[in-house]
């Protein structure tokens, strides 16, 4: 069986938040997932918390050029961050930022619960390469 996951989401969109946690009920995982709605509120919870995985949505990771993202690899460079989108590319990486993990979010739930399960146990590997 597999362990416990502890999952940060940065987002503020209230849609792609229930989006991503009825995802994460799909995937069959065992997890808690601590949601931060803004950049300021993530630090507080990586403060206090070392989570598994931190998932964040392209546009709160693209704000002030990419800098939340240095300073969370800064701050927590084993943990994988995972950069959502709508889009076919990461276009934070014209911006300057290596990124390496980003997941095209499906059209639809169930998709997205198995693109999660996959992470976790699949064949995916998350690296953590920071910046």
């Amino acid at each position: 069986m597999i362990p416990k996951k502890y999952i940060l989401l940065i987002e503020d969109k209230e849609d792609d938040i229930e989006f991503f946690k009825d995802a994460l009920a799909e995937s069959g995982l065992d997890f808690m997932c601590s949601t931060a709605r803004s950049i300021v509120q993530a630090f507080k919870i990586l403060n206090n918390t070392a989570p598994d995985i931190i998932f964040i949505g392209i546009r709160m990771a693209a704000r002030d050029n990419g800098t939340c993202i240095k300073q969370i690899r800064a701050q927590r460079s084993t943990r994988p961050v995972v950069i959502y989108t709508n889009t076919g590319n990461c276009e934070i990486e014209s911006r300057g930022i290596k990124v390496l993990d980003y997941v095209k979010l499906p059209s639809s739930v169930a998709a997205m619960g198995r693109i999660l399960h996959n992470l976790f146990v699949g064949d995916q590997v998350i690296s953590a390469t920071p910046v």
